[in-house]
């Protein structure tokens, strides 16, 4: 299964940038996207409408090949809940410097706890007196699905829908966030089925700026 931002889900109705390589990916496997979704699709299909990309005729015809899918069972919409969206801070404190949701790393935590095989969204703040953090996930890809608040240097990057820069797009495993910034990422918690990753697996998620890192701006992930 391949999650979709509501941008992907409208690409594959709407010729915008990167159609092409949108609906290819969507013909490699099922569909999921948050249940709010629905409601997002629905807006970007009206507001090419009132801003004229769309005619009426084509407007009314998205939409309704758009609810046909949906009662077909086209996409699996997950629910919004603690085990899909996660909110992770990144802090700065004069005294112990750069933290993530202010705890200091310990080697031997849980840190955060995810089911195995779990596709979950991480909302991800960078404060606003912070500096710019590459942000690495150790052992598993993600996606780039939506920037707010980018700094004003970098808005002029940020050309993608969802405010995502060009380097956004793809399967990542490193994002900057800038400072103020808030970032929406599809993570999959997949695991091979071998034995040698049986058992709770522990990988770490932490700022790739390695005096950052070395100062131990970084948290485990245990897969459960």
């Amino acid at each position: 299964m391949i999650y979709f931002d509501a941008s992907y889900l409208v690409r594959l109705y709407y010729n915008d940038r990167g159609y092409e390589e949108v609906r290819h990916l969507a013909s490699t496997d099922s569909l999921a996207c948050a249940q709010h979704g629905q409601a997002e699709v629905i807006a970007a299909f009206h507001r090419k409408y009132r801003e004229g990309s769309l005619t009426l005729t084509a407007y009314q015809s998205v939409l309704q090949q758009f609810t046909e899918d949906i009662h077909a069972d086209a996409f699996r919409w997950l629910p919004l809940s603690p085990t899909i969206l996660d909110r992770i801070r990144l802090d700065f404190d004069e005294r112990t410097g750069f933290l993530i949701d202010q705890t200091p790393y310990a080697i031997d935590e849980t840190g955060y706890s995810v089911t195995r095989g779990a596709r979950e969204v991480w909302e991800i703040k960078n404060s606003p007196i912070s500096m710019p953090h590459p942000m690495h996930v150790h052992g598993f890809g993600f996606r780039v699905l939506r920037r707010q608040g980018t700094f004003g240097a970098a808005r002029k990057f940020a050309t993608e829908p969802g405010g995502r820069f060009p380097t956004d797009l793809g399967i990542k495993d490193t994002v900057l966030a800038w400072p103020n910034e808030t970032l929406w990422l599809a993570l999959d918690f997949t695991l091979p089925r071998d034995a040698a990753f049986g058992g709770p697996q522990r990988y770490m998620f932490h700022c790739h700026n390695l005096e950052h890192e070395d100062a131990m701006m970084m948290r485990n992930i245990t897969v459960l």
